[in-house]
């Protein structure tokens, strides 16, 4: 459906930001995981947005859940066969109680912890530059801080203007959990990479030799995790299960770096 008075189909909106954000389509399948992953990038934007901004802003509303027909642009979270889409697992990630983000302000790259339980809670906070031409990593700052509860606080400041061929990482640890944010000027040019990984009964296991910006994990599962980065020579070990107790099938692993 649309508004007649557009220029353009809806769908012809989600195609040109897709290319504009993400990058022109290389084939089929390229074009059918930018699609997806422009909606990932719309929920973890807005959202991380929302969070810095509490009190300011006290809430936000995304429509919808789950697709109540097979729909070729539906925005919601759950297809109709109820498997999660990428956004999914981006609002899982933001909706955390205790998340980072990035943002760059006025030659400034601020980090931002966003603490939504009742208690304070130690943080570790690691903040590294990546180039990607060279996937060299780059230490900037480490440090220990306490993110005060029901807020959001700045942990560190980072005055440096970098191009496009660099992405600043913010990893944040605390109760046996982690948290990771990055910022990169410009549009993000996904490229497909190739990624080692093994498939088990009840887990993925991926491996990165260079930094990947992206793991798809396509499979009709309930994942851990899905779209997610990887660093230069990590590994992750994502666990699944069956989705409403249909048989797992093919399980396609897929990166994308910039």
């Amino acid at each position: 459906k649309t508004n007649p008075e557009l220029s353009k189909e809806l769908f012809q909106y989600i195609w040109m930001f897709a290319e504009k954000v993400l990058g022109r389509f290389e084939n089929a399948k390229d074009r059918f995981f930018k699609l997806k992953y422009l909606q990932y990038e719309w929920v973890r934007i807005t959202l991380e947005q929302a969070r810095r901004e509490k009190w300011f802003c006290s809430g936000i509303i995304y429509w919808m859940l789950n697709d109540c027909w097979p729909a070729a642009a539906g925005w919601s979270f759950l297809d109709y066969y109820n498997v999660p889409k990428a956004a999914f697992y981006s609002f899982k990630r933001c909706a955390a109680l205790v998340m980072a983000s990035i943002n760059y302000e006025n030659g400034v790259y601020r980090v931002y912890v966003s603490n939504d339980s009742l208690k304070d809670v130690n943080v570790k906070l690691t903040l590294r530059s990546v180039d990607v031409k060279n996937n060299e990593v780059t230490e900037l700052y480490e440090a220990h801080s306490t993110a005060i509860a029901n807020s959001t606080q700045v942990l560190a400041e980072h005055r440096k203007s970098y191009g496009k061929s660099i992405v600043v990482i913010a990893d944040i640890y605390h109760d046996d959990k982690h948290d990771r944010a990055f910022y990169r000027k410009g549009a993000l040019n996904l490229v497909k990479k190739e990624i080692e990984y093994e498939i088990g009964e009840s887990k993925i296991i991926v491996r990165a030799s260079e930094y990947i910006h992206a793991v798809e994990i396509d499979a009709c599962v309930l994942l851990e995790d899905n779209c997610f980065s990887l660093m230069p020579g990590e590994e992750r070990c994502i666990s699944y299960s069956k989705l409403n107790g249909k048989e797992v099938g093919d399980i396609i692993v897929t990166a994308y770096g910039l």
